[in-house]
């Protein structure tokens, strides 16, 4: 809003204290051994009754992991896009005791989760974020479902060096070296994957800038066209 459109911010705190708790991150060199640590955490934490979403970024990636909850027999709800006249309802129960919802990032935003008193005393929403996203932002928004109004609430990341944001960079070599044969190591790569994060994000400013300029321009040249040709006869 300052740098598009030059208007001011205001930053309004949360009306309650938030309790949401914030797990370190967990990085694996590979997508299974990420998502057989998903499965198994889910599996443990199933039985203490919290409520969990688990926010995938594509539609594969949450066919995969409900697969992998099928194999160890954990009742979920699968949405992926493919349950667009249910989707709101789906999302609203995801705050019950013993909910298992997957979920894309941008499912169901908008419907309140609420929590019943069981899940609320088992610990809250537990948000589970699949990967990191180019984008920040999304990755807040998926994190802010739990917690929410002053409840109880937890979120954890986990990152394989195959995933999307991570593949292809020099990041990814250094992650399976150091995640080969432990499966999974905590919080190391934070500062380097935020930094791949920000340089991403950093590039689709500028191209979101670049555009708005173009159109900015192309604006301008159709209003003294059009000014110009609205012009009487005698004054060109």
């Amino acid at each position: 809003f300052q740098g598009f459109y030059g208007l001011p911010i205001v930053v309004i705190p949360p009306r309650r204290p938030n309790r949401r708790k914030q797990l370190p991150t967990r990085y694996f060199a590979t997508l299974e051994d990420k998502f057989r640590a998903i499965a198994a955490d889910v599996h443990e934490r199933f039985a203490s009754g919290q409520p969990m979403l688990i926010g995938t970024k594509t539609i594969d990636e949450s066919e995969v992991l409900a697969e992998h909850f099928r194999q160890l027999e954990i009742p979920h709800e699968l949405l992926n896009g493919k349950q667009d006249r249910t989707e709101a309802a789906i999302v609203a129960a995801a705050g019950e005791d013993h909910a298992v919802t997957i979920a894309t990032n941008m499912a169901g935003r908008g419907t309140d989760i609420k929590l019943n008193k069981a899940a609320e005393a088992a610990g809250g929403l537990h948000v589970i974020q699949t990967q990191r996203q180019d984008s920040a932002r999304v990755d807040r928004q998926l994190v802010g479902r739990c917690g929410r109004q002053g409840q109880p609430g937890s979120h954890q990341c986990f990152v394989s060096a195959e995933d999307q944001l991570i593949a292809g960079d020099s990041l990814s070599l250094r992650m399976k070296k150091r995640c080969s044969g432990t499966a999974q190591v905590a919080g190391v790569f934070d500062r380097e994957v935020d930094e791949l994060q920000d340089q991403l994000e950093s590039r689709g400013y500028q191209q979101r800038l670049d555009l708005y300029r173009q159109d900015q321009w192309l604006d301008d040249v159709l209003s003294k066209v059009a000014a110009r040709d609205h012009q009487p006869v005698g004054s060109l």
